[in-house]
């Protein structure tokens, strides 16, 4: 030991210079050295180019932000809607008007057709079609019965349009009218709107005969056995009755369609064109525009313009296909639904779509989240 002093720590003399070194090896290792404040930048002392990104940064920040506000506060909105449909063959696809209406709709309008050849509506509602159109879920549901209904002679079939027939204690489904009202509270209960419509008319021979239209449209149909049988003009009057009692809204395509050929002949046009070779009840392709243009005037009457292609007249389309045609049907002929059986709104709301363009900024706004940071 040298005397100057013992350092308890190393257990060396503290004047020996080998002990010197390992205890400032020692001091090194226990104490790094510390950085001098001033020598690193502090938070707030952010460079030029930096305090731009982040200006920028909160000035999309608040452009987005309002861009959001304006698109959730404006969206755009698409009015569209399912129309379905319940009838018979004169309505079905291939040989009914029903496929050609959606040429007289909006484009947003989708037409279902479930009409089906042969049937009436207690054969309708009993093959179980009737809850099936009811389980689409439609916004409209269009109802065209009674060329069917009126074959008394077949039981599955056959309805009456008078609620007391002569000799008969109707059974379940064997009232025509009892039906259509059935039909009209499922409709509403579903929250779909009904639309009635009367039977389309028949054609007869000579087809230059107003006459025999008229006649045609009178013709008792099959009696039941007990004296009762009705004609096609008997199930559309039921049809307008049930609407008035429902206070919904009837076509009355029966008297249209009468009214058509009328004057179709007047003008000497051949009505026979509307339908196949030597039948009387169905429709070609001409013949089914024109039944339907006139369901597609009646909604355009009732709504306002509805038609595809904007020009508020339904049956522009027939006078294209067929030259010069006849008057526009007055509104005497027409009939005043609105005062009669009702009136229903034009379109359901039944989406909301952004406009694309906020979109777009939006998933721009949203991509470039990550990248905000608040400057201290």
């Amino acid at each position: 030991m040298c005397g100057i002093g013992f350092d308890a720590h190393t257990s060396s003399c503290l004047s020996c210079p080998r002990t010197v070194r390992i205890a400032s090896e020692a001091r090194k290792r226990e104490s790094p050295p510390t950085v001098r404040a001033q020598n690193r930048p502090t938070l707030k002392e952010t460079p030029p180019v930096m305090q731009s990104e982040n200006l920028k940064n909160r000035l999309l920040l608040g452009i987005g932000t309002f861009l959001c506000v304006l698109w959730i506060s404006f969206p755009v909105r698409v009015d569209a809607a399912v129309i379905a449909l319940a009838g018979d063959s004169t309505v079905a696809s291939n040989n009914g008007w029903g496929d050609a209406l959606s040429n007289f709709i909006p484009t947003t309008y989708t037409v279902n057709n479930q009409g089906i050849n042969g049937r009436s509506t207690k054969s309708f509602i009993n093959e179980g079609r009737w809850q099936n159109t009811l389980d689409l879920n439609s916004d409209y549901v269009f109802i065209q019965f009674g060329h069917n209904d009126q074959k008394l002679n077949n039981s599955s079939l056959g309805t009456y349009p008078d609620d007391n027939p002569t000799h008969v204690t109707p059974g379940p489904l064997d009232l025509y009218s009892g039906n259509l009202r059935s039909m009209v509270d499922d409709v509403v209960s579903s929250g779909a709107t009904p639309i009635l419509l009367t039977p389309v008319a028949r054609r007869w021979t000579p087809y230059t005969s107003t006459q025999a239209q008229i006649n045609i449209n009178n013709w008792l149909g099959a009696t039941d056995g007990f004296g009762n049988q009705y004609s096609l003009l008997d199930y559309a009057d039921a049809v307008k009755a049930v609407g008035i009692e429902k206070n919904v809204t009837v076509i009355d395509l029966n008297q249209l369609s009468l009214n058509l050929y009328i004057e179709m002949i007047g003008n000497g046009e051949d009505i026979s064109t509307f339908g196949p070779p030597e039948d009387n009840t169905h429709f070609s392709a001409v013949g089914s525009l024109a039944i339907a243009g006139l369901v597609g005037e009646s909604i355009t009457m009732l709504w306002g313009d509805f038609d595809a292609d904007g020009d508020t007249d339904g049956r522009d389309f027939l006078r294209w296909q067929i030259g010069e045609a006849p008057n526009p049907l007055s509104q005497s002929d027409l009939g005043n639904w609105e005062a009669n059986y009702g009136w229903v709104a034009p379109s359901v709301e039944v989406a909301v779509v952004p406009e694309p363009t906020y979109l777009v900024l939006l998933l721009g706004i949203l991509s470039l989240g990550g990248q905000f940071r608040p400057t201290r």
